[in-house]
């Protein structure tokens, strides 16, 4: 049988303020992209990586996701930025259901978690022994479901994105960063860059020159000599 292609997410994060927040969520629409749905959601992430960094080395992040306090949570790996068709915006994300509150040695009694410990073992760490828990994100997230439905021609007519309001605090931390995050539902990639060039237009908003994780660490990493994760 062929094996089944690995999802590819196609997304940018820009960097924001309380104020751009405030803006983007009266704005119905974006040029030709419609506000069709809006959504609020709170997420906790539970970040891991070996006591080395080795999938932080490899621009990788491995976390759990919970959702409003639900019983089953995802369990991601995603490659670095690039490593995937669609340009230098696209990689890879690996996502399986997975119990909330389940250790790591639990992971490999889930069949469905299967598939990310054997990436993980491709990408050089062992499990269990080599992972361990640590940056915890908390993020109340307000998603905004851009549409264009138009017949102009362009390539991208007919897409849609998740612009997403993200408040990143760092669990027992007086941690606080705004970011936002704008992912390709459908459509060509260049939807992507239209929506974030619009946005920027209307904010000044700039690219996130890390990743939310990336940014918590090196955070922490000013803190302490040695973070966990």
């Amino acid at each position: 049988m062929p094996e089944t292609p690995t999802p590819i997410e196609i997304e940018v994060k820009l960097r924001a303020s309380r104020q751009a927040f405030a803006d983007l969520a009266e704005v119905g629409a974006f040029g030709p992209w419609r506000v069709v749905e809006q959504t609020e959601i709170r997420l906790r992430d539970t970040y891991f990586d070996t006591s080395g960094h080795a999938l932080a080395r490899q621009r990788c992040t491995l976390r759990i996701r919970s959702l409003d306090g639900e019983a089953i949570g995802e369990l991601t790996l995603k490659g670095p930025a690039g490593d995937a068709p669609g340009g230098p915006l696209a990689r890879t994300e690996l996502t399986v259901a997975i119990p909330v509150g389940i250790g790591v040695h639990e992971w490999d009694t889930i069949t469905e978690a299967r598939p990310v410990i054997e990436a993980l073992r491709i990408r050089g760490i062992a499990y269990p022994g080599d992972l361990v828990g640590g940056a915890v994100l908390v993020n109340p997230r307000r998603n905004l479901r851009l549409r264009r439905d138009t017949n102009a021609g362009h390539a991208h007519d007919h897409a849609e994105v998740i612009l997403s309001l993200d408040e990143v605090r760092l669990e027992g931390h007086p941690y606080l960063r705004r970011y936002v995050e704008i992912e390709l539902v459908r459509g060509a990639p260049e939807a992507i860059m239209e929506v974030s060039n619009l946005v920027a237009g209307m904010t000044r908003l700039r690219p996130a020159r890390s990743g939310k994780v990336q940014a918590a660490r090196a955070w922490l990493a000013r803190l302490h000599p040695n973070p966990s994760v």
